[in-house]
C-alpha cells in the first residue's frame, strides 16, 4: 500500500465531477473535503461503530512532516463530516496502516492493523476504547472484513507479499478469525498475482460472504478474481478481465440505490466508477457510471445519514473526499 501513496504524491488534483445517469436513479457528487488531519489518506472504511443506526466514516491517513499514523472516526452531523475520534499515533518503521470494521452479533468494533499489531477499538459511553491488542502474525497490505462462514462474526481478509518479481508483487490472502478476544490465522490461499485493491460482501445472497480482488501489473487494467470460503479453503469461483481502463485501486460492495441486493462498485485510475451486478457468469456493468479526475485510493459504501440509502465514498490523495449520493426515492 505504502508504496503506492509515494507514488502519487506527484499527482495534481483539481477533482471535478461529472455524473452520468443510471436506469432507475442516478448519484449526485453531494460533498466534497480537504484539509484533513492527514496529509495523505490511506484507506476509507464505513460502519455503525455506536449503533445509532447511521454509519460513521472510518479513515486512516499519515503525516510525513509529524511522523504520525493515525485513524479518525467521523460522523455526518448537519450535511458536514465531524470528527469524534481520532486514535493514537501508531507510527512504525515503514510504517502503513489498516482501519477495518468488525461486525459481531452484538455490536461493531473498529480493527486497526500495522505491520507488527493490532488494535480492537470499541464504542464505550461517549468515547472509543482499546480493548484488546496483540502482535500480527504477518505484514497485510490490503484489506477487508466480511462473514465469509456465516457465524455472524467477520473475518479480516488480508493480502500479503510472498515475494517480489519483474512484474510486481506475488501475493496471497490470508484469512483471521476472531475467537476468544484474539485473532488467529484461519486460512490462507494459494498465490494469487499483485493485489491492488479488494472487497467482500454477500453478492448471491446466501448469508455468506464473497471476496473479490483486482489483480494487475504496475497500472495497467487487471483482473477480478472472486473467492468464497468452501470445505475449509478459499476456493476461486470465477476471474475475468477488468472491463475499465487502468488500476481499480478502489473496490467496494454495497446496495445500489434503495435495492437489497449488493453490487460491485470500482474506481479506477482513468476516472470512472462503475457498479457491477454479479451474474453466473461473472460481473455485468449495470452503471451509474461516474466520472472523476484524480488517483482513487480507496471506496467505500455506508449509509451515513440514515436515510435507507447508501452513499459511496471516495478518497482521493494527497487528501481529497468525495461522496455521492443516491436520489432516488426510497419505496414505501
Amino acid at each position: 500500500m505504502l508504496p503506492r501513496v509515494l507514488a502519487m504524491v506527484c499527482v495534481l488534483f483539481i477533482l471535478c465531477v461529472a455524473v452520468k445517469t443510471a436506469a432507475g436513479g442516478s448519484y449526485t457528487p453531494d460533498f466534497r473535503r480537504e484539509g484533513f488531519h492527514f496529509q495523505f489518506l490511506l484507506s476509507a472504511a464505513a460502519a455503525d461503530l455506536d449503533s445509532d443506526a447511521r454509519d460513521e466514516l472510518i479513515l486512516a491517513g499519515r503525516n510525513y512532516v509529524d511522523r504520525e499514523v493515525c485513524a479518525e472516526i467521523l460522523g455526518w452531523e448537519a450535511g458536514s463530516l465531524v470528527l469524534e475520534w481520532r486514535s493514537p499515533n501508531l507510527l512504525e518503521p515503514e510504517s502503513s496502516l489498516l482501519a477495518l470494521p468488525l461486525h459481531r452479533p452484538d455490536g461493531s468494533d473498529l480493527v486497526l492493523l500495522t505491520r507488527s499489531r493490532y488494535r480492537i477499538f470499541r464504542r464505550l459511553g461517549e468515547g472509543y476504547a482499546q480493548i484488546v491488542e496483540g502482535p500480527m502474525p504477518f505484514p497485510p497490505e490490503e484489506g477487508t472484513n466480511a462473514d465469509l462462514d456465516g457465524d455472524g462474526t467477520d473475518e479480516l481478509i488480508l493480502s500479503a507479499t510472498l515475494r517480489n518479481t519483474k512484474s510486481g508483487r506475488e501475493k496471497n490472502l490470508r484469512v483471521l478469525s476472531f475467537s476468544d478476544g484474539a485473532f488467529f490465522p484461519f486460512i490462507s490461499s494459494d498465490p494469487v498475482g499483485n493485489v491492488r485493491s479488494m472487497a467482500a460482501g454477500d453478492l448471491d445472497q446466501d448469508g455468506r460472504a464473497e471476496v473479490v480482488v483486482e489483480l494487475g501489473v504496475a497500472t495497467k487494467p487487471g483482473e477480478f478474481q472472486i473467492f468464497r470460503l468452501a470445505e475449509g479453503s478459499l476456493r476461486r469461483l470465477a476471474a475475468q478481465k477488468v472491463p475499465l481502463q487502468g488500476a481499480a485501486y478502489g473496490l467496494a460492495i454495497g446496495r445500489r440505490f434503495s435495492e437489497t441486493k449488493t453490487s460491485l462498485f470500482a474506481a479506477s485510475l482513468a476516472g470512472r466508477i462503475v457498479c457491477f451486478s454479479w451474474a453466473e457468469k461473472g460481473f455485468v456493468a449495470v452503471g451509474p457510471q461516474l466520472s472523476f479526475r484524480g488517483s482513487p485510493v480507496s471506496l467505500a459504501a455506508g449509509d451515513l445519514d440514515g436515510d435507507g440509502r447508501e452513499e459511496l465514498i471516495l478518497v482521493n490523495n494527497p487528501a481529497t473526499l468525495l461522496i455521492f449520493v443516491s436520489k432516488e426515492e426510497i419505496s414505501p
